[in-house]
């Protein structure tokens, strides 16, 4: 049976494991293109607009220059788990299921993990979300999924071409970030307009303020099918609002949205929109606005 958890656990090994091959260099403007488009691979039109529109924005606004892309997963590269028949055959050099596709999508380095596992690292910048359910077609192969990477908490997302949120923060970004301080630019014929900026700042990147606890916790089950649960903290009475909104910034669903007494809460997901319909599998994200505050964290649906 293919379980996520397996993959979870792998991920988290993977991020954290010396040796590995040298992931593909990649850019700011590869990763945003790839999240836009959704494609395999991001068109050389748009790659090339996002470089020249981030180009502009850190010529224009200097506090931002030094943030940048945070992706979930490395681009171009996916893991691989065989079942017991196919490691074997693999060991001893027999495994060929997969290699029409190694062909098709390569050059591929092919490196073999333990626990029946094989790391794979195109020389292409393929969005890894994509190419990952294609290799788990193969007999013999498991599960197929990204990898983690690690880095400084802070981001830039866009929702559409020409708008930007520069995002600086701290946190162990694998298991979600917290961000003090927010600029959403738009860019259009190479001229930049600050739309908003937002939230207190309090210093360096990497810095969290003291005395300021976490307020949202990572969901759990992640990643989940069909449903999890969300944990949040609040020292004081106020307004929450919490929703769920996909890759592209659309609000998929209104968590909660009032006054909330102090304490623990927990909210429950069950994979569903405003609706009542079910979406698809993919990253999402929630978001916690409280205090005037916006705190973020990933999380993954597979069906």
């Amino acid at each position: 049976m293919r379980t996520l958890v397996t993959i979870c656990i792998l991920v988290v090994f993977l991020a954290t494991t010396p040796g590995l091959a040298t992931p593909p260099p990649y850019e700011d403007e590869d990763i945003l293109g790839l999240e836009l488009s959704g494609e395999l691979l991001a068109p050389a039109a748009l790659v090339a607009q996002i470089a020249q529109d981030l180009t502009a924005i850190r010529a224009a606004y200097p506090a931002v220059a030094d943030i940048h892309v945070f992706p979930s997963w490395l681009p171009g590269v996916i893991v691989l788990g065989l079942s017991d028949e196919a490691w074997e055959d693999y060991e001893a050099g027999d495994f060929t299921e997969f290699n029409v596709l190694n062909e098709e999508y390569g050059p591929v380095t092919v490196n073999p993990l333990n626990h029946n596992n094989l790391y794979l690292e195109f020389e292409a910048l393929y969005h890894p979300m994509v190419l990952a359910p294609i290799y788990e077609q193969v007999e013999g192969i498991l599960y197929a999924g990204p990898t983690a990477i690690g880095g400084d908490g802070s981001d830039i997302f866009t929702t559409q071409l020409g708008l930007y949120t520069f995002k600086e923060g701290w946190g162990d970004c694998p298991s979600g970030c917290m961000f003090n301080h927010y600029w959403e630019f738009s860019v259009n014929g190479g001229i930049v307009d600050l739309i908003d900026e937002y939230g207190d700042f309090v210093g360096a990147v990497g810095d969290s303020p003291l005395g300021l606890a976490v307020p949202l916790d990572q969901n759990i089950p992640n990643p989940f099918n069909p449903v999890t649960m969300i944990r949040y903290r609040t020292d004081k009475p106020g307004q929450v609002r919490l929703v769920i909104h996909d890759v592209a910034g659309r609000v998929i669903r209104e968590l909660e949205n009032g006054y909330v007494l102090p304490g623990n809460h927990t909210v429950k997901w069950d994979a569903t929109d405003d609706r009542g319909l079910p979406v698809a599998s993919g990253i999402y994200f929630y978001k916690l606005v409280a205090d005037g505050v916006v705190h973020s964290r990933k999380m993954v649906l597979t069906r």
